[in-house]
């Protein structure tokens, strides 16, 4: 079973990732937004700290003890871990 979504069918937010949402859904939405090497029109999966906005490329869910969504766990030179709703999530290509 699958779902088709036009050009014109976006998710809400412009792709900011949102804290309190499902790890299983953040990961859709990274998933979703990785292009690769193609041209992307559609948009990308963005981490907005204050006035900063990174491009979220890839990402994987961690098993952690649950946290206020939105706190960062680790941060290392495999990328960043961020509570969710539901467990964790671990960001590992950012670019700005």
């Amino acid at each position: 079973m699958r779902t088709v979504f036009t050009r014109f069918q976006r998710p809400s937010g412009g792709g900011a990732l949102l804290f309190e949402q499902s790890t299983a859904a953040l990961l859709r939405l990274i998933r979703a937004c990785d292009f690769g090497p193609q041209p992307n029109p559609f948009l990308t999966a963005k981490l907005v700290v204050g006035d900063r906005f990174w491009i979220a490329e890839a990402a994987s869910a961690e098993q952690v003890d649950l946290a206020q969504p939105g706190t960062l766990l680790a941060a290392d030179e495999q990328g960043i871990v961020v509570a969710t709703a539901d467990g964790a999530v671990r960001i590992a290509r950012l670019r700005n």
